[in-house]
């Protein structure tokens, strides 16, 4: 008889390991994934990965989904944007500020060309850049900000009932 526990990420390691869990009659029965066979040494070997199984892999595990929470959480944000748009922002950041503090024109040559084909100023093309730029930026701080505290607070944990009871859930800016 399989000693199941329901911990985040066992299940994952048990399937990294070659094993593989399949309910039958009501009762969990571990697989060899290679060759399907069951029985009680295949049992022996899953439950000594489930005993095996400690904080720190359950935390690694959580702190995974964190990321990945993260990761989407930053897709949600950039996905009206396309992927040249995005390469682009960091040229029209950096032309932005330069022509902030000198003011001339020639130190944002893409800039420049871009408002003149928007038909608008340089400087009404600036505001709005900056102004992209810095939501941008206070998303993605508070977006990492998020993550790491969650992290954080994963790593502090002592037991897996306590990382289990973690809600990582909370605190997103979106």
């Amino acid at each position: 008889m399989l000693n199941m526990q329901n911990w985040p990420g066992l299940i994952q390691k048990i399937n990294e390991s070659g094993y593989q869990i399949h309910q039958v009659d009501n009762e969990l029965v571990g697989v060899k994934s290679a060759d399907g066979t069951s029985g009680q040494q295949i049992e022996n070997e899953i439950n000594s990965i489930i005993n095996g199984y400690s904080v720190e892999d359950c935390a690694n595990y959580v702190c995974l989904q964190i990321e990945k929470m993260a990761t989407s959480k930053r897709n949600v944000v950039v996905s009206p944007y396309s992927p040249g748009e995005m390469a682009a922002w960091p040229i029209k950041r950096a032309e932005a500020l330069t022509y902030q503090s000198s003011g001339k024109p020639s130190d944002a040559p893409n800039l420049n060309a871009e408002a003149a084909s928007r038909g608008m100023s340089l400087q009404t093309l600036v505001t709005k850049i900056l102004s992209d730029a810095a939501r941008f930026s206070w998303i993605e701080a508070h977006i990492a900000g998020t993550s790491g505290k969650h992290r954080d607070a994963i790593r502090t944990c002592q037991t897996i009932e306590e990382i289990t009871s973690y809600n990582y859930n909370t605190g997103w800016p979106v």
